[in-house]
């Protein structure tokens, strides 16, 4: 597998666990970069319900997808919009996107 296949393996994984683990039903976009340069992750999150209790709930469920991950990636999380995406699009980086 090269390394580009591996990142993009990598990126629609955490995508899908992290769909899976919110709930789709609860989730309004969600975008998942990761950067091959230095193997860091950025979850952007925009929920239907964008309470503070939703955000908490959304949290420890991404901290659960973050643990699963924990030895291939170092993660960020966003809640709204991820404003640093076009610089990503710049260095290659590899993204899952949800709506």
């Amino acid at each position: 597998m090269t390394a580009v296949d591996e990142v993009s393996a990598l990126t629609q994984s955490i995508g899908e666990h992290a769909v899976q683990a919110i709930g789709a039903k609860h989730i309004a976009d969600l975008t998942v970069v990761v950067m091959p340069v230095d193997w860091t992750a950025r979850i952007a999150v925009s929920l239907e319900s964008n309470t503070d209790k939703e955000q908490r709930r959304a949290l420890e469920k991404l901290f659960e997808v973050q643990d699963l991950f924990f030895d291939d990636v170092s993660m960020t999380f966003v809640f709204g919009e991820d404003l640093d995406l076009p610089a990503a699009h710049r260095v290659g980086a590899q993204q899952y996107s949800y709506a």
